[in-house]
């Protein structure tokens, strides 16, 4: 009898969940930016900036730095009357000045970054969470702080999110890093092997996908990794163990020196 074949890949996923969410979570953000992008095109404002989302004491939060570069984002492709300015562009201003985005409530900061980049407007957030789910309220404000608009956007605590978490930073401890956004880009896999497949598991024709949280860092290797998709035990584990010999090349951020970056990485077990 013919052996059945063996399809086995590891695949480096090369984008962060922010930009591929879970379906449910990413049709409550399309609709939540579909709704700012309807209110703010109305409000004659001409261009945007999204700063971190800070924590109650004003203090960089990588939660609240990875919801700012989500929104950003998504806004940025689906408006057209206003423009998003570049949050990569912005933070290295603030960062030659020793500033964050959480500075920002000074009105000199802000009066500088809005002389430097145009901007006419500031959308920030409090960022509240529970074990269920996350809570946006958005607030939009002109430069001299008036408020302009109020919109609220919740959505599910999923597995593809919390993989992202605790971010990686400037050695400084701000920018947070996250793969796709902000000028920081992927590097390519240059030794990733496959793991083995148990020849223990082969009657039971075990097909599935191990998803793990890992960061990359600044000399191509993986470290901090943890299952967040769990498919069998010995997989499992296997992929782990595998995963902590593959050497990539360090992703980049905005200026082009390599950066740490925490990512989720899938291992995919076929067999037929």
């Amino acid at each position: 009898m013919k052996r059945p074949a063996l399809v086995l890949t590891a695949i480096l996923a090369v984008t962060s969940t922010s930009i591929h969410p879970s379906e449910k979570v990413g049709d409550r953000r399309k609709s939540s930016v579909a709704e700012m992008v309807q209110e703010f095109s109305s409000l004659g404002i001409h261009k945007l900036y999204i700063p971190d989302f800070c924590d109650a004491a004003s203090r960089p939060d990588d939660r609240g730095a990875f919801f700012a570069g989500v929104f950003s984002d998504l806004l940025a492709h689906k408006a057209h009357v206003f423009t998003v300015v570049s949050r990569a562009d912005v933070h290295r201003f603030l960062v030659r000045s020793n500033s964050t985005d959480c500075d920002l409530q000074n009105p000199a900061i802000l009066s500088s970054v809005s002389s430097e980049f145009g901007i006419d407007s500031v959308l920030s957030a409090t960022l509240a969470a529970d074990k269920n789910s996350y809570r946006l309220d958005f607030v939009l404000r002109d430069v001299s702080g008036k408020e302009l608009s109020r919109i609220q956007h919740v959505e599910p605590r999923v597995a593809e999110t919390e993989a992202l978490f605790p971010a990686t930073a400037a050695a400084s401890g701000w920018p947070f890093y996250f793969l796709m956004f902000d000028g920081v880009k992927v590097g390519r896999c240059l030794k990733c092997p496959n793991p083995p497949y148990p020849e223990s598991l082969r009657k039971e024709r075990i097909s599935g996908v191990v998803a793990l949280s890992g960061r990359v860092t600044t000399e191509g290797g993986l470290d901090q990794l943890r299952v967040v998709k769990q498919l069998q035990p010995d997989l499992d584990r296997l992929s782990l163990e595998t995963l902590n010999t593959w050497r990539l090349e360090p992703a980049k951020g905005p200026d082009g020196t390599p950066v740490p970056v925490r990512t989720i990485f899938e291992v995919n077990f076929s067999i037929f």
